[in-house]
């Protein structure tokens, strides 16, 4: 990479950062990411535009190239993620895309893997190990603290955690208690809701996961036994991952069945909003585990990220003496939050941990949790090395 072209590419990754509540640090190997995906001609058309949003026949000016060249331009930028349209109703306007989340992810989103897209997955794993490497005291402190000092400011959640269900009759007001039990009733209401929301306005498009892909070229297969199709593309952001190739148009029912499916498996319904803000619209929503997935499994190997999300529910033991010891709340929980502890002989439960995915009420047998509903905002900060759950994260050494 030559000085002009760093120079291009860090300029971009500022502005980029722009449109997102999350900066990514603008470092030689984000960079690489850049010159990976990101042509000279796409970063000037993108440098052109900046941060202003734009009407799509407003793109033209800024291409300097022929009509034929600016079609294959405007469908190579939106198909990688580079351009979003944006989060107003008229889906009329488009902006620049954050970085991540935001255009890396897109990138691998799709079903075609070029050569470029397997460079891209290489550097994205020296990041993931690079997020473990600098995880050291001073490190982690600063990075916890300055988190701290964002929510101390009102910073919203980056994402929200939400709850599945299973064809619920009637909702549930907050504040009230859904029973779990032998028959597996789950938590109601939010992701359901969601994709009754978008499946009516046929806006709900089936992708590719981002780190599932990723974690299995290599070479580790999800210990949850994951689907690769199982993030939900909703809103205006569904529209352009189907007209730029990305993914399909799948219906409401389709969409059920991939979450009660992932839901089974133990997946944490994670959804991701326009600039990382949860008080934003819905672009995604994905179903995560905590063996590949960036967030919740890069946090369970020591990483430096932490996670802070918008819960809407929490987990509240109701039948201690019920729990046999099993464990199985703590195999699915994605946060350690609960479990039960062998030295002591006695269940735990961390509140302030919980995200509310509802997995230790729907997987446990006995009874022992209830859903307590009401939104509020998690902040689980890094964890120490000897804190850490996942040795061999996403199949990396």
């Amino acid at each position: 990479m030559d000085k002009i072209a760093k120079e291009k590419y860090t300029k971009l990754a500022t502005m980029m950062n722009e449109k997102s509540l999350l900066h990514v640090p603008v470092i030689a190997k984000v960079l690489d990411c850049f010159e990976i995906m990101i042509t000279e001609e796409e970063t000037d058309f993108l440098l052109a535009i900046g941060e202003k949003k734009l009407k799509k026949e407003e793109l033209r000016q800024y291409a300097k190239c022929s009509d034929e060249e600016y079609d294959a331009l405007i469908h190579t930028v939106f198909h990688k993620g580079l351009l979003w349209i944006a989060e107003d109703e008229s889906a009329d306007l488009v902006e620049l895309a954050p970085i991540f989340p935001g255009w890396l992810e897109v990138s691998l989103f799709s079903k075609d893997l070029t050569p470029q897209k397997m460079q891209l997955i290489d550097k994205m794993c020296e990041l993931l190990e690079l997020e473990e490497k600098v995880n050291i005291g001073p490190v982690r402190m600063y990075w916890n603290r300055h988190k701290q000092k964002k929510i101390e400011n009102n910073c919203p959640p980056n994402m929200s955690v939400v709850t599945n269900t299973q064809m619920p009759s009637k909702k549930i007001a907050v504040g009230k208690k859904l029973e779990s039990g032998t028959n597996q009733i789950l938590p109601t209401g939010e992701v359901y809701s969601l994709l009754e929301k978008y499946g009516k306005q046929n806006k709900i498009a089936l992708v590719d996961c981002f780190c599932r892909k990723i974690s299995k070229l290599k070479g580790h297969d999800c210990d949850f036994h994951m689907p690769l199709e199982a993030c939900l593309a909703v809103g205006n952001f569904a529209e352009q991952m189907v007209n730029y190739h990305v993914g399909k148009y799948i219906s409401f029912e389709e969409a059920l069945k991939v979450v009660e499916e992932c839901q089974k498996k133990g997946a944490i319904h994670t959804v991701f909003h326009y600039g990382t803000d949860s008080s934003r619209p819905e672009i995604c929503i994905c179903n995560c585990c905590w063996d590949c997935c960036c967030l919740f499994g890069s946090y369970n190997a020591g990483g430096i990220s932490n996670i802070y999300v918008k819960a809407h529910a929490k987990a509240v033991v109701v039948e201690e003496d019920k729990c046999n010891g099993c464990n199985i709340c703590n195999r699915f929980c994605p946060t350690n939050a609960t479990g039960f502890d062998k030295k002591t002989g006695k269940l735990y439960m961390h509140e302030d941990s919980c995200v509310g995915c509802g997995q230790c009420v729907s997987k446990c047998k006995k009874g022992v949790r209830v859903m307590e509903y009401g939104e509020r905002g998690v902040y689980i900060k890094s964890l120490s090395k000897k804190e850490i759950r996942v040795k061999n994260f996403a199949g990396l050494e």
